[in-house]
């Protein structure tokens, strides 16, 4: 598979377009917006969400601000931009250009990141007036045009983290001792007209599972075993990053090893080295599920590492470094132990779907009394169980009496299967990753004995 593209839009899946008309919903009750967003969510990917969300609802002016100068006044620039002359001697500010006609319903901001430190400072307090003079005109019975700051959140520090410092007292790192994880420029607060929205636990895995079935559907292999397999591991490993999944969508079937190495490369390619992630705070960062406040927006010592998109959220799984973070980090075994979590929630319902056709079909055969007849299952419960149901009987029984018990000898057969799922089985339960190979021969076992079970 090449590599650097995507398979799909992550502001088309389901939490994408969500996202989307809740920020319409946020125009149409007069709220301006700061939208921050993560590495890997383009700010212009977004706008293009939002604008067919809006659809005829408004016009929308777009301004990029890598074309303004640095040092030009907000205010002006703006004004500039939509061609909003300003009468003589009049301030060049917020409250004043409000006042003018012909402004459009919507403004859109893009390219903020792009400025120097001091200007995305002076474009977020800028925001922040807009939205407080938009409350007082509001309370005046009075219409005001609705702003949205679309914007990477990395630019919230000034240039590299480390280099914090260069902006002194200007932000919120800067108040909390200069900790490199805190933004360098403080973000604006929520208020009565302004909204501060984070891209945060989106896409989620079941969409990232829900793409992966859409996209088989297109190849030869729709419903073989890399199908399925894709579908379950690709989602554990990548979450809900589309271009990581584009990546992994071939080499997801193949070592663990191989996915690892992938991973590094990965997080080479977004700049990730073991000591800038540990400067974002990946060294003092633990697995949490946390509370209501975690499901809509980063929390504030982990605004770094969401910033340059190496954290997630996940209901499921609560907060969670990205893959390729744990790769760069050298903790292969937390990779290998989402590999096993995909694989498990394909694999052990499988399984089990198995093991009860398999008990039904000796039940048919013998009676009910077959996993007790020729002799005992080793562990107390199983054997209480399988007194009531014999559909009880677990793998490692129902091996022993395949494999020793001549009574049972026409129903060799299912030998191969009963003991290749018997050790997936117990893989998977003391947390060890399955080979694709091997669950290339297990599902062609299954395939074969759906024909008589």
């Amino acid at each position: 598979m090449a590599e650097g593209g995507v398979f799909w839009d992550v502001v088309q899946t389901r939490g994408g377009v969500r996202f989307c008309r809740e920020l319409r919903e946020g125009y149409l009750d007069g709220r301006n917006c700061v939208v921050l967003l993560p590495y890997g969510v383009a700010p212009q990917t977004v706008w293009a969400g939002l604008s067919a969300a809006l659809g005829d609802l408004c016009y929308a002016h777009v301004l990029s601000l890598a074309a303004v100068a640095p040092d030009e006044l907000p205010a002006v620039a703006l004004a500039e931009a939509i061609g909003v002359g300003w009468p003589t001697g009049a301030q060049r500010s917020v409250e004043n250009l409000l006042e003018r006609d012909g402004l459009p319903e919507v403004i859109v901001l893009l390219d903020w990141e792009e400025l120097p430190g001091a200007a995305r400072g002076a474009w977020l307090r800028f925001v922040e007036r807009w939205a407080s003079t938009a409350q007082a005109r509001r309370l005046a019975q009075r219409h005001t045009p609705v702003l949205y700051l679309l914007a990477a959140a990395s630019g919230l520090w000034d240039g590299d983290i480390s280099d914090m410092a260069k902006l002194g007292g200007m932000g919120a790192g800067a108040d909390a001792g200069m900790d490199p994880t805190l933004p360098s420029l403080a973000v604006p607060e929520t208020d009565v007209l302004l909204d501060v929205r984070c891209w945060w636990g989106l896409p989620v895995p079941l969409e990232t599972r829900f793409e992966c079935r859409e996209r088989a559907a297109t190849e030869a292999d729709a419903t073989g075993a890399s199908a399925l397999w894709r579908e379950y591991a690709l989602p554990a490993v990548c979450g809900g990053d589309a271009a990581l999944a584009f990546s992994l969508w071939d080499a997801i079937c193949g070592t663990e090893e191989r996915i690892v190495a992938l991973l590094r490369e990965d997080a080479a390619a977004r700049g990730w080295t073991r000591e800038k992630l540990q400067s974002w705070g990946a060294g003092r960062f633990s697995r949490h599920i946390g509370d209501g406040t975690v499901a809509r927006r980063p929390p504030p010592a982990m605004m770094a590492l969401w910033a340059h998109g190496a954290l997630s959220y996940t209901s499921e799984h609560g907060i969670e470094l990205h893959s390729a973070a744990l790769a760069a980090l050298g903790r292969d075994h937390d990779v290998h132990h989402r590999l096993w979590r995909g694989q498990s929630t394909l694999l052990l319902p499988l399984l089990d779907d198995v093991r009860l056709r398999l008990c039904d079909h000796l039940t048919a055969q013998y009676g009910s009394s077959w996993p007790m007849r020729w002799g005992s299952p080793p562990q107390l419960d199983e054997w209480c169980a399988v007194q009531e149901n014999p559909r009880a009987c677990g793998w490692g029984h129902l091996k022993w009496l395949l494999f020793n018990i001549l009574e049972l000898r026409r129903e060799a057969r299912w030998c191969d299967l009963v003991s290749e799922a018997w050790r997936t089985r117990n893989d998977l339960a003391h947390y060890r990753c399955v080979p694709f190979e091997r669950f290339l021969l297990l599902h062609n076992l299954i395939v074969h004995a759906d024909r008589e079970l």
